[in-house]
């Protein structure tokens, strides 16, 4: 079973949803508590992790911190060729940011990061940053 599995797509539709879906992952992260108790194990440790994943997804998704972007559904995969090799690349949301006449867009994907190996967490994100813009603009996204 994938880590997150019971969790990412409720975290991918809320950050387009009014205040961030906060009372549907209100309403989960009450459910997975009581599985938690109910369960032993390993679904009792991801219904836990899930648990700290949504807490985290709330403290950053604040509707007053995002007041100056709009958020919007993802697009599909986006698929561009580099030296050769195709890359797809699947986004969480859109972003959108217009200050006067320009308007700048990009991506959003959600890094689960909870693991236990948290070490090369600064490389991950560098990662997957370069990816999104290597392939918004490869693509032609933007």
């Amino acid at each position: 079973m994938a880590a997150y599995a019971q969790i990412r797509s409720s975290l991918r539709k809320a950050l387009t949803t009014v205040r961030f879906g906060k009372d549907d992952l209100d309403f989960l992260a009450d459910r997975l508590e009581a599985k938690a108790r109910r369960e032993k194990g390993h679904a009792r440790d991801e219904a836990l992790r899930c648990v700290r994943a949504i807490r985290a997804f709330q403290a950053t998704f604040r509707p007053k911190s995002f007041s100056r972007v709009e958020l919007h559904s993802a697009p599909g995969t986006i698929s561009t060729r580099v030296e050769g090799v195709k890359l797809n690349v699947t986004l969480d949301a859109a972003v959108t940011f217009t200050q006067s006449d320009v308007t700048n867009s990009g991506g959003i994907v959600l890094l689960y990061a909870f693991s236990a190996d948290r070490s090369a967490i600064k490389e991950r994100l560098a990662n997957a940053a370069g990816l999104i813009l290597w392939a918004l603009k490869g693509g032609d996204q933007m």
